[in-house]
């Protein structure tokens, strides 16, 4: 059986990806499940819910979660506020699945904005303008600049690297790590590119998008990693509650 993971997604506020209706959309880009399914992974999208207990219940399903990047932002004038003033609705509902998903010990995997929420979910810090760092979305597929990584950092025994070449699309860095949470890399005007648990859990941070450089070796030995702590969460689960 796969491991299940779910991938948190994006609210098209303003109705403008229903083009057709003025009915808002809950969605996914569609490099997330298929980095997932690649890595082994059975991705679901885990939608918006209000209801008392029902996040609860959808982190009891999934083995692992991926709390993806930002989606469309609204215009603002000036600088970009906060990541809860860009986004109210979707950072309560992100901060409550990071909460669950640390006090399950489950695997957690942060992208871009994902990275800066598990990272200001445990108390750190963001720089709320960033320059030299949002290159060409169309040529996302491709390296922007070189990140150096940690030596025997969790990030570098999965990537295989103390160098990697990374795409680069956020505005927005990580400045103060969390509690439990340390930087293990960093860019070429020091800006953090990646956060760690400092523990067993796999949690891990990434300013980078992985899932959109498929043909890169260490993107995908970052992906399998992942789903492969998914896989041992699962296993472990199935064991308590067989008691």
């Amino acid at each position: 059986m796969l491991p299940i993971i779910g991938i948190s997604c994006c609210i098209d506020h303003e109705g403008l990806l229903a083009l057709s209706s003025p009915r808002r959309l809950y969605y996914v880009p569609r490099d997330y499940a298929e980095a997932v399914e690649r890595a082994g992974g059975l991705p679901v999208m885990v939608p918006f819910v209000d209801g008392a207990g029902v996040l609860e219940e959808v982190l009891r399903i999934v083995d692992g979660l991926v709390m993806t990047g930002g989606g469309r932002l609204p215009d603002f004038d000036g600088p970009l506020p906060g990541l809860r003033q860009q986004h109210p609705e979707r950072y309560q509902q992100d901060a409550r699945l990071i909460r669950g998903a640390l006090e399950l010990g489950m695997p957690l995997l942060g992208i871009c904005r994902g990275h800066q929420m598990i990272n200001e979910v445990l108390g750190g810090t963001l720089a709320l303008q960033v320059a030299g760092h949002d290159q060409a979305p169309l040529l996302a597929c491709r390296p922007f600049h070189r990140i150096r990584v940690e030596a025997a950092s969790r990030l570098e025994r999965l990537a295989g690297a103390g160098e990697l070449d990374v795409n680069s699309l956020h505005r927005q860095a990580v400045t103060r790590p969390g509690r439990g949470l340390r930087a293990v890399a960093w860019g070429p005007d020091d800006a953090i590119e990646a956060v760690e648990g400092d523990g067993d859990q796999f949690v891990l941070g990434l300013q980078f998008h992985p899932e959109l450089m498929p043909g890169e070796p260490f993107s995908q030995r970052i992906w399998q990693g992942f789903c492969r702590a998914a896989r041992d969460y699962r296993e472990r689960r199935r064991r308590w509650d067989l008691g």
